[in-house]
């Protein structure tokens, strides 16, 4: 009996405890449905475009190494600059044709690794519409249009193989396409095949640059065009290039490039006919070169941030703009393309310029482009 009341005591002590015992943990609660996408923002583009790539033979001589050429350290303190941008474009001066022997001035040739340091150095796009392009003929032509094309990270414009559609390059970025072309007001072939049979586009022929430009409208978000043209070692713009900027932005252009001056010039914003706005950079100057005078040995790298909204509308920002300056040691010596920002006063007293007559402090350097109406 007392067994059996003892039984019942621990069957209502474990019911009592059994009430104060923590419940079993709940289940865990279903994962939250995903948040709603945002609407998608305005897809951005950073363009970054360069003047003259002037390849003098002081260039290509400081290159050379035991097994070639190695252009990369020419451009090693812009490189950042040019990396940083969703795509970077440049005047190639100089055909980089490898059936001819490399030259200089004044019909040029450069090495073939010029191409690979171009691409290694950040840039995406060569235009070869300039007055230098056909030195070594239709033949040196042809074959740095193929090199460019060969090479890994590189693309042309400017410039078409002989039978050969022409056509402006289309490239895509970040959702924005772009129509790039180039023309020059002429090339130093003459003798009444000033284009090599029409390779090279040139400004004075209307009719495929109308064509040209109408099929880069039609198919582009926004359209860039590179111009060869001016007066070199000129500041001043002339009638004829701002004649021909007026006819490409009522053509389509958004961002007109200019080169050829050898120095910078003026930029304006021109109003297109449909309500746009056209950027004309009338000279970039060069982007490097060995010559000797100091307004040579500035540049320009303009910098543009270009926006595609839900709507498809495009904005283009007003360029922000990097002086670059070339310098040279003694007998032209450790070459390279500095931003102005990094061109310090030790190394305007040790330019080579200086045996020359001529001075490029860094005051100097924005001396020039304050009279240019260039402001940083």
């Amino acid at each position: 009996m007392k067994r059996f009341f003892f039984l019942l005591c621990a069957l209502a002590l474990l019911w009592v405890v059994g009430m104060f015992l923590p419940a079993e943990p709940p289940l865990p609660a279903p994962e939250a449905a995903p948040a709603p996408e945002r609407e998608p923002g305005p897809d951005t583009v950073t363009l970054v475009a360069a003047g003259d790539n002037l390849i003098h033979d002081v260039l290509y001589e400081q290159a050379k190494t035991g097994s070639g050429y190695d252009f990369c350290p020419l451009y090693r303190h812009i490189r950042p600059l040019i990396e940083e941008a969703d795509l970077a474009l440049i005047n190639q001066e100089t055909p980089m044709a490898g059936s001819f022997p490399p030259s200089g001035y004044p019909r040029f040739n450069s090495p073939v690794e010029l191409a690979q340091g171009l691409a290694q150095s950040g840039f995406d796009v060569l235009s070869l519409a300039n007055n230098h392009m056909l030195d070594m003929g239709p033949e040196g032509l042809g074959e740095t249009i193929g090199l460019v094309r060969e090479t890994p990270g590189l693309s042309v414009t400017g410039a078409f193989l002989p039978g050969e559609e022409a056509a402006p390059l289309l490239l895509e970025k970040n959702g924005i396409t772009f129509a790039i072309l180039g023309f020059t007001s002429y090339t130093n072939l003459g003798g009444g095949a000033d284009s090599g049979g029409g390779m090279v586009p040139l400004l004075r022929d209307d009719e495929r640059l109308r064509a040209l430009m109408a099929r880069a409208r039609e198919r582009a978000d926004v359209v860039v065009v590179y111009t060869h043209w001016g007066q070199e070692d000129s500041f001043a713009v002339t009638t004829s290039q701002r004649d021909s900027a007026r006819l490409l932005a009522r053509e389509g252009a958004d961002i007109i490039l200019g080169s050829h001056p050898h120095v910078v010039q003026s930029a304006e914003a021109l109003a297109a006919p449909d309500g746009r706005q056209a950027w004309v950079l009338y000279s970039l100057g060069n982007l490097v070169s060995a010559q000797r005078k100091g307004q040579n040995l500035v540049g320009l790298l303009p910098r543009f941030t270009i926006r595609k909204g839900a709507d498809g509308r495009v904005e283009i920002d007003p360029p922000a703009l990097t002086p670059v300056v070339t310098y040279y040691g003694p007998h032209f010596r450790d070459l390279a393309v500095f931003p102005l920002k990094q061109y310090t006063p030790d190394l305007a007293a040790g330019h080579g310029v200086r045996a020359f007559g001529e001075e490029l402090s860094p005051e100097t350097v924005r001396a020039i482009l304050r009279e240019n109406g260039i402001t940083q």
